[in-house]
C-alpha cells in the first residue's frame, strides 16, 4: 500500500545525507524526528511504500530524500525555510495543500496519515478533491495544557482555546 506520512517537521534524512550516522540522526533533538522516522520504517518493513511529506524548513534540503528501502521524504517549498511553530505555519497551509495536491494528482497514495493538527489542515485540503482518506494523529492533545496554561517542561504551553477548536475540527474531518 503507498501510504503518505506528514509531519510538521522532518530532518533526519538531512543528517544522514551530510554524513550523520543513525546514531546521531536518531539522538537528534526533535522527536517528531524519531516517531514519524519509526513509524515510516515499520510500515516499510510490511512491504507498505511510505512516503514522507514535509515542509521544506532547511536551506537546502533536496528535493527528495531515501530514508531507508520503502520511504522516501519529498520536501515542499511552503513559507520560509526555518523551523516554525505551530501558530507561525498557519499562513502557509494552504500553500502546503497545494503542494500535497500537486504531487498526489500524478501518484496519489491508498492513504494519507498527518500527525499534527497543522499538517492535519494541509492533508485535509490536499486530499479533498481526489477523494483520497485521511488518518488523522495528534502528537498532543490540546486540552490539559490550554485549560491551566501551564507548560509541561518539554513544550510551551497550549494555550489558545481557537487552536483547541481547530485541533478538534481537523480530527473530525477526518476519515479516522
Amino acid at each position: 500500500m503507498r501510504i503518505a506520512l506528514i509531519p510538521d517537521h522532518v530532518g533526519l534524512p538531512q543528517r544522514r545525507a551530510e554524513g550523520g550516522s543513525d546514531a546521531e540522526a536518531d539522538a537528534y533533538p526533535y522527536d517528531e524526528d524519531a516517531r514519524v522516522t519509526a513509524l515510516a520504517r515499520a510500515l516499510a518493513g510490511l512491504q507498505h511504500q511510505v512516503t514522507i511529506y514535509a515542509r521544506m524548513d532547511t536551506a537546502g534540503l533536496p528535493g527528495s530524500s531515501a530514508l531507508c528501502p520503502g520511504v522516501t521524504v519529498e520536501y515542499l517549498d511552503a513559507g520560509p525555510q526555518e523551523r516554525l511553530a505551530d501558530d507561525r505555519l498557519l499562513p502557509h497551509v494552504a500553500a502546503f495543500a497545494g503542494q500535497l495536491a500537486q504531487r498526489w494528482q500524478g501518484s496519489a497514495p491508498a492513504i494519507v496519515h498527518p500527525q499534527s493538527w497543522t499538517s492535519g489542515m494541509a492533508a485535509l485540503a490536499g486530499a479533498h478533491d481526489l477523494g483520497l482518506p485521511v488518518v488523522q494523529s495528534f502528537r498532543s492533545a490540546g486540552t490539559g495544557l490550554a485549560e491551566t496554561g501551564r507548560s509541561d517542561g518539554r513544550r510551551p504551553a497550549r494555550a489558545s482555546a481557537a487552536k483547541v477548536r481547530l485541533q478538534g475540527a481537523v480530527g473530525g474531518s477526518a476519515a479516522a
